[in-house]
């Protein structure tokens, strides 16, 4: 099945040049949230790219990174047939885009509160999160096979954070210009503006079940730290391409050169000295099995402060 088409500002590159620089199921969800990153963390607060368009400010920077004996490297060479490619992750690139456009334009767009500086209550006219997402990956040209949505229980008068709000999963993402093999993309969102997305790729060596949770891949999980209501709500989705593009790119070139296992990214956008969202990420490499569960982007340090970071830098810059 095609993805039907979207009138996005631009589309994602599938691979992008490779000198850009500018628990197991059955775990608890408190158990997933402790999970500690598997190498030792490093603090970056490195600058990843600046965009200014119309009055909107976007910036997105890297907080913490992971040494990973080559991890990342590893998983984009097995998902792509195991394939010779001196620059796997690089041609994975338009993945990780497509993946994080999904997010950023839920965290606007979606129903699920915000936490942190501003809180938002739920959204009016909620979009579902499965048609972002199949919107995010149709402007790169990507195929899948079927989509299932389960249905979520919501109570206005329930006040349980961690409360489940959307929940997905688009079978078989595969782009036909790529040896990479389909993917699963399963995604959970929560009530205190935490989510994640699963992309489990299938294994050549994995069967019936374990082809649906046991493949390599990667988990993005995500937390909104700010989000301020405005009405009508702006649309930022030229600021969400420039934010995903920026980041998969320099998670691309840290991977093929440096051998990062983890990678934490921080995103900011704000407009006129309004700050309007902000997003920590962690994004996970797994060669096998992924916990059901969000596991927490403050693993390495408390990433409210990057994120916080990027929206004074950017009210900073437009004072000067």
């Amino acid at each position: 099945m095609k993805f039907s088409a979207v009138s996005l500002l631009s589309a994602l590159p599938l691979a992008l040049a490779k000198a850009v620089l500018t628990p197991k199921p059955g775990s608890s969800m408190s158990d997933l949230q402790l999970r500690a990153p598997a190498g030792p963390c490093k603090r970056q607060d490195f600058s990843i790219s600046e965009y200014f368009q119309d009055g909107f400010v976007t910036k997105t920077q890297l907080a913490y990174a992971t040494a990973g004996l080559g991890l990342c490297f590893n998983v984009c060479r097995i998902v792509s047939h195991h394939r010779d490619a001196q620059y796997p992750c690089t041609e994975y690139t338009g993945f990780v885009a497509s993946a994080l456009l999904g997010v950023f334009t839920f965290t606007q767009k979606g129903d699920t509160p915000s936490s942190g500086a501003h809180t938002s209550g739920r959204r009016d006219a909620p979009v579902a999160a499965v048609d972002l997402f199949i919107d995010s990956f149709a402007a790169n040209g990507f195929d899948y096979g079927e989509v299932e949505t389960f249905n979520v229980k919501r109570r206005d008068n329930d006040d349980d954070p961690n409360a489940l709000t959307e929940h997905f999963v688009l079978r078989d993402v595969v782009h036909p210009n790529t040896t990479i093999t389909p993917a699963d993309y399963h995604f959970k969102a929560f009530a205190n503006g935490t989510g994640y997305v699963h992309a489990i790729h299938q294994s050549n060596s994995a069967t019936g079940l374990q082809k649906r949770h046991d493949g390599p891949g990667f988990k993005y999980n995500f937390q909104t730290f700010v989000w301020t209501v405005q009405t009508p709500q702006p649309d930022l989705r030229k600021e969400f391409i420039q934010a995903a593009q920026a980041i998969a790119q320099h998670w691309a070139y840290s991977a093929d050169y440096y051998g990062i296992g983890e990678y934490f990214p921080a995103m900011g956008i704000d407009y006129i000295l309004v700050q309007l969202l902000g997003n920590g990420l962690r994004i996970i490499p797994e060669l096998n099995g992924f916990g059901e569960g969000y596991e927490d982007v403050n693993a390495c340090g408390d990433m409210s402060g990057p994120v916080h970071d990027e929206l004074k830098r950017s009210v900073t810059a437009q004072r000067a």
